[in-house]
């Protein structure tokens, strides 16, 4: 895991006075430097490409258009799937970034980052 600071202001509280974990709006880009934007076209096998998460994110939800290999290591020796057009989403409030590769053929993805 990365060593990152999350900025969670702003969080409702509910009838009890307890903090409400929920997110507030949705970003459909990352926080490079030079901004990744959705939808975003991706190459073939061989060609690894990252999201940086927003500092106030709490999820992502994806959608690629070809299956898609998902990893917290931009080496991806191990890896998760994310199949074509079915929309998938996890938290990643202890991270700052994403990396992905294609399975066979290249594509777009769909992305929006859920924040608080």
């Amino acid at each position: 895991m990365a060593d990152v600071t999350k900025t969670f202001k702003g969080l409702k509280k509910d009838g009890n006075n307890a903090l409400v974990h929920t997110g507030a709006s949705f970003e459909t880009k990352d926080a490079s430097t030079v901004q990744q934007l959705s939808p975003l076209t991706y190459l073939g096998v061989g060609t690894i490409f990252e999201l940086k998460i927003p500092s106030n994110a709490a999820e992502i939800i994806l959608r690629p258009s070809t299956d898609l290999k998902i990893s917290e290591d931009p080496t991806m020796a191990s890896y998760w799937t994310c199949k074509a057009d079915l929309p998938d989403g996890f938290g990643v409030t202890n991270m700052d970034t994403l990396y992905f590769e294609a399975v066979s053929s290249g594509g777009a993805l769909e992305f929006t980052f859920i924040t608080i």
